[in-house]
């Protein structure tokens, strides 16, 4: 009788070289996950970057046009408003004037200067210029330099960028 049953009895095939493949599978499918969130962090970081950097560029402008608006309601001292004006800066130098240039001692570019030094990063009163020529129109030229706080090349300097407006204010 024992017999007879060992007959009917049902055979699994026999796996000896498909062991672990499961785990082999889950290992590689978790591989091939954790890369993807890896990237998905990088593209934040680059996001967050990004979005700094155009803050920072609006608030330049916003700056820029500030000051070209404080100067058009008070064309008589407009010419006192030149803030550094002996040479172009160059961003590529840390925003600095070859010729250097005398500091603006007008109330208006004094509290401009103090609100872009706390709102821009590396934004001080030396790295930014204005140049004012002409009498009708007058014709005003504001460059605004920064640095964001993690902008540094390859030797770790400061990396700084520029904002430059132009405007022709009419008597």
């Amino acid at each position: 009788m024992n017999a007879h049953r060992g007959a009917h009895r049902c055979e699994f095939p026999r796996t000896g070289r498909q062991r672990g493949v499961a785990l082999l599978e889950a290992l590689i499918a978790i591989l091939v996950f954790s890369i993807g969130v890896l990237g998905l962090i990088g593209l934040l970081g680059i996001s967050v970057k990004s979005s700094a950097d155009a803050k920072y560029r609006a608030d330049a402008a916003n700056f820029a046009d500030q000051i070209i608006g404080r100067i058009w309601t008070d064309q008589a001292s407009a010419a006192a408003t030149a803030h550094n004006p002996t040479s172009p800066l160059d961003a590529t130098a840390r925003c600095t004037a070859a010729g250097g240039g005398t500091a603006s001692s007008n109330a208006n570019v004094v509290s401009w200067l103090a609100a872009l030094a706390a709102a821009l990063p590396g934004a001080t009163s030396a790295r930014q210029q204005i140049t004012v020529t002409g009498t009708d129109p007058i014709v005003v030229t504001v460059t605004v330099c920064w640095h964001g706080p993690q902008d540094k090349d390859a030797a770790g300097n400061d990396v700084f960028h520029n904002y430059t407006a132009t405007a022709q204010i009419a008597g």
